[in-house]
């Protein structure tokens, strides 16, 4: 192999490590060693130099022994001077040759927002009609192309970066099993894409079959053991599976890495904390949260619960009003302030609290049903998908519950302020809980008492 070919094999192998977060500089450095050494080959220094600042890296993650690492100011900087030429230098050579073609496509997919000059790019398809390498870059160019990428596997059915991205695109369609499939496929060949674990643990998150999600954040942290997104997903599966002090360990190292997801770091420091009844860590921490995730109801959620917890009333009305203000669809916050005007004998916000709370449990109930739904519809594994069917139900039991008790305590304000025929209507909707009856019908029988009475 000459040295031409020797530069261009390494640099393509780079630049695929990128595209795939593949964690490794080794194709990078043996290219910038040849470059360095041979003054013949100083024209493939701009390739070099796309590898080092593509956009696609990972946050977070080092170059290891590679020269000349940079921080954001100087690849800002970099940026900003050496685009424009950049690019102009590869669209001549472009024109000729498919791996400056490639390098050409590459940095106008990474940096777009510094290139003006607007072109048509798929007419490199026609420049290099059995070029493989074009049909690839182009089909994951700006806009994913689905048909030319599942043209490119069929012709060329080892070239299995494919596989990663058509199973991200069924993953952003919501397709997950089709993803999964696609994306182990992607998994046999290309271990270690940081890329494609990333999206196997999406999978199983979404799934929650956290048990399988946390085998490949671990996974990705025995590429990356620094991998900030790993980290916090591995904490917050850990949390989901019971083993919170693990989570708090991790958790702890994040917000010591400092700078990444503090926000989140802070949040879930806080649930765990409150899932093990350290209330007062718990709340210094959704407190820090806040600070970072402005916006997100959930912090202000926690936060209220872990108030309500401390016997902090009133911190608690204003954490839980500051959630719906985000979000009028939090069934938790609804159900807490109807506990807090109960507790103040406020009856008439406590009724359209817990009414607002039981009609929210009751969307979340449909929506659990649909679920069902669709797990009976779908192409799981028998046991695997009458493991989940069972996971849903447990947890549409629970929604009910909830929404019963909702409607008992909305129906009891009203009916402490006299409006007994909304009691009665709420009461009603109560008495599908078996738990519930013996109270719902002493309640319903009492308004119906009054009622008679009022009457007379």
């Amino acid at each position: 192999m000459t040295l031409r070919k020797l530069a261009k094999t390494a640099l393509l192998l780079a630049i695929r490590e990128n595209e795939l977060f593949i964690i490794g500089d080794e194709y990078l450095i043996k290219a910038l060693d040849l470059i360095d050494s041979y003054p013949e080959l100083s024209e493939f220094s701009s390739c070099a130099a796309i590898v080092i600042f593509s956009s696609r890296r990972g946050t977070g993650i080092p170059r290891r022994g590679l020269r000349g690492q940079y921080n954001r100011d100087e690849y800002y900087e970099w940026t900003k001077k050496n685009i424009v030429p950049l690019n102009a230098d590869l669209k001549d050579k472009a024109e000729t040759d498919v791996f400056f073609a490639y390098f050409y496509l590459s940095l106008n997919a990474d940096f777009p927002f510094n290139i003006s000059e607007e072109e048509d790019f798929f007419r490199f398809l026609l420049l290099f009609p059995n070029s493989p390498l074009i049909q690839y870059k182009l089909s994951i160019f700006a806009k994913f192309d689905q048909k030319l990428m599942e043209a490119l596997l069929q012709n060329e059915p080892e070239f299995f970066e494919a596989h990663f991205f058509l199973g991200d695109m069924s993953l952003n369609l919501g397709n997950t099993l089709t993803a999964e499939k696609s994306l182990l496929q992607a998994y046999e060949f290309i271990p270690s894409s940081i890329s494609v674990l990333t999206r196997l643990t999406k999978i199983h998150f979404f799934l929650e079959e956290f048990d399988l999600s946390l085998e490949y954040n671990e996974k990705i942290l025995s590429l990356a053991p620094e991998y900030r997104d790993s980290l916090l997903g591995k904490a917050i599966c850990l949390g989901y599976l019971g083993r919170h002090e693990e989570a708090l360990d991790i958790l702890n190292k994040l917000i010591e890495l400092g700078m990444y997801l503090m926000g989140e770091s802070h949040y879930w420091l806080a649930w765990n904390q409150h899932e093990l009844g350290q209330l007062e860590p718990a709340w210094e921490n959704v407190k820090r949260a806040s600070h970072y995730l402005i916006g997100h109801y959930e912090v202000h959620s926690l936060a209220g619960v872990i108030a309500f917890d401390m016997s902090n009333i009133e911190a608690s009305e204003e954490q839980f009003n500051k959630a719906l203000w985000l979000h009028k669809g939090d069934c938790e916050a609804s159900f807490f302030l109807g506990k807090i005007y109960a507790l103040r004998s406020e009856w008439k916000q406590s009724g359209i609290q817990f009414e607002n709370a039981a009609l929210c449990n009751a969307g979340m109930e449909r929506a659990f049903q649909k679920k069902i739904k669709e797990l009976e519809d779908s192409t799981l594994n028998p046991s695997r998908k009458e493991k989940h069917i069972t996971k849903k139900r447990i947890q549409m039991k629970k929604v009910q519950v909830i929404k019963a008790t909702a409607f008992y305590n909305a129906a009891a304000g009203y009916f402490n302020i006299g409006q007994n025929d909304k009691a009665l209507e709420l009461a009603q909707n109560a008495r599908g809980s078996k738990t519930l009856k013996p109270k719902v019908d002493e309640l319903i029988n009492k308004i119906k008492e009054k009622t008679r009475k009022k009457r007379e």
